[in-house]
């Protein structure tokens, strides 16, 4: 360090210690004599946002994920009110030391702001990073998230926050992982995924966000949208607002170049009064842009308002316990099609019979309508109809390529998981792979994880009524002539 900016930083610190401020929690960026980059220090002054990347590389998506960063440096604009935090973990096979200015193969944290990325010091919650040394982290464990978001929360202030999580996706079940079920950031070097459940019992009340975006594939489940809704949980991780892909998602991932561009004061997009939808619709916008643009209409993309996720949940259970009354179990599956022709819009390869066993993902708004027309159902009109409105409340926005049949935006676009239970595959039961799709602790008789919300909540366990739409698929399937009379889940309604 030069003599003078030795002297610099002594005025200023006495200056600062004459008023009773701390330069330890003041953001200080100084400038040398030569003019060049300014030092910088946390935490950073209150921001309108801060956008927090959970970005997990170590797999086969390394080269798209750099690309990301390359898109936010392009797209940040210098002087605007927004933070961007990072937490990124490489596999180092893709060499590129243009996105850093150099190549690594571990777990690192950076500041990206336009045109550059700023390296960081983990502090109390990542001490074994620190900005000339690193380490070789599991993404697929949701402490580290944990730890990022507090992490973020400390050093990058702001009025509203919102969490990319970047990386494969698989529903609320993986197809890849014969022995666990997770379903999103998969690391290759640990061989692990963040499942639902674990999100759940790991994360708190004290990491939630406004706006929770997932870049990945496969995310755009009821099942997985309630899991992050406030509900009256205690001490739970959530989310004010969610979007996600609902089928596979392409590569390329989010177009930040185009989506951080259109968040500046020159726009109608102004950081300092953007809310969490003016953000989710700009995404949403800018990847069917960028789809259509490309040539792909087979995509789709679901901004929910996650605060009236519970009232949506009300409305199906309701209209499940109706179902098992009215013993209208073929009708219902009648509304969605069987293998290879489903009747309503799914979000999953239709000749793969693998996949109407893992991820059987049906449009919801599709479903609850399509009991309209059957007579059965008659005496359910005002269920249905009231079932409806509320997803109108849900679904702020949805995108649906020219692919989908008769997709209505802003409809249509958020899925629920409806397996061919009873169907038969490699001579098993479909049913027989659901063991994951559990309100309870799977790990206790399985390798999964279970404890998903969506079937645990407004339901009691084995009181031989149905009562939430999990129970009614287990009542529908499940063989208890399996584990001495007891229930191939585990699980008896």
């Amino acid at each position: 360090m030069k003599r003078t900016d030795f002297i610099s930083i002594i005025l200023l610190t006495s200056f600062f210690l004459i008023l009773g401020c701390s330069p330890s929690v003041i953001e200080v960026q100084l400038l040398n004599v030569s003019g060049s980059e300014p030092v910088y220090t946390y935490p950073k002054d209150l921001s309108s946002w801060t956008f927090i990347y959970y970005s997990n590389a170590d797999n086969n998506l390394e080269r798209e994920m750099l690309s990301d960063v390359e898109e936010m440096k392009a797209g940040l604009v210098r002087g605007e009110n927004i933070s961007l935090v990072m937490l990124i973990d490489r596999y180092g096979v893709i060499k590129n030391d243009s996105v850093f200015g150099e190549d690594f193969g571990d777990t690192r944290l950076y500041e990206i702001q336009s045109g550059k990325t700023i390296r960081l010091e983990g502090y109390e919650f990542f001490p074994e990073i620190t900005r000339t040394s690193s380490a070789e982290l599991n993404m697929g464990d949701a402490t580290n998230l944990k730890r990022l978001i507090q992490y973020a929360k400390k050093y990058f202030p702001a009025n509203k926050y919102a969490l990319f999580i970047a990386n494969h996706g698989n529903g609320i079940k993986d197809k890849f992982e014969v022995y666990k079920n997770r379903s999103i950031s998969y690391d290759d070097t640990d061989r692990d995924f963040i499942s639902l459940g674990e999100f759940t019992d790991v994360l708190t009340s004290a990491e939630s966000v406004d706006l929770l975006a997932l870049d990945a594939c496969l995310m755009g489940y009821i099942e997985i949208a309630y899991q992050f809704s406030p509900i009256t949980e205690v001490d739970k991780f959530s989310a004010e607002y969610f979007l996600a892909s609902t089928p596979v998602e392409w590569s390329y991932g989010f177009q930040y170049d185009k989506i951080f561009s259109r968040l500046k004061t020159s726009t109608e997009i102004n950081p300092e009064t953007m809310s969490a939808i003016d953000v989710g619709k700009v995404i949403l916008e800018e990847q069917k842009n960028a789809l259509e643009s490309s040539g792909y209409y087979d995509h789709c993309y679901v901004l929910l308002d996650l605060k009236k996720t519970e009232s949506v949940k009300k409305s199906i259970d309701i209209i499940s316990n109706r179902v098992f009354q009215k013993q209208a179990r073929l009708e219902l599956e009648s509304i969605k099609g069987a293998y290879p022709n489903p009747s309503i819009n799914y979000y999953f390869n239709k000749y793969s019979k693998s996949e109407w066993a893992d991820y059987a993902s049906f449009d919801l708004y599709d479903l609850i309508s399509g009991m309209k027309s059957k007579p059965v159902f008659d005496d359910l009109s005002s269920d249905i109809n009231l079932c409806l409105a509320r997803l109108d409340e849900l679904i702020i926005s949805s995108y649906g390529g020219s692919e989908f049949k008769n997709f209505i935006p802003d409809k249509n676009g958020l899925s629920i998981f409806f397996p061919a239970g009873d169907e038969t595959y490699y001579q098993s039961k479909y049913w027989n792979a659901q063991i994951w799709y559990n309100p309870l602790d799977a790990s206790e008789f399985s390798n999964y994880y279970g404890k998903i919300l969506w079937c645990q909540n407004n339901a009691t366990r084995d009181n031989g009524i149905v009562e939430n739409w999990f129970e009614l698929l287990d009542y529908f399937y499940d063989d208890k002539t399996r584990n001495d009379g007891k229930s191939i889940n585990y699980y008896n309604y």
